[in-house]
């Protein structure tokens, strides 16, 4: 049987969590960083792309940490 590899961790190990409980080195939340470990790839999949929409969202919210 042939194994694929899972998707790998977004994690930066720069873990900070917010008010909101989402880590501003990876932009998982709270219940997505807990529960990596026990997802497929389907549902990882899913973090990953929920990540890079908090991220783009942060940073516009963030700009004068973020210059161009």
């Amino acid at each position: 049987m042939i194994q694929t590899p899972q998707l790998i961790s977004p994690c930066v190990s720069n873990c900070c969590l917010d008010d909101k409980d989402m880590c501003l080195g990876c932009f998982r939340m709270l219940d997505e960083i807990l529960n990596w470990s026990q997802s497929d790839d389907p549902q990882r999949q899913q973090v990953l792309h929920n990540c890079e929409k908090r991220c783009e969202e942060y940073k516009k919210q963030h700009k004068h940490y973020f210059p161009s």
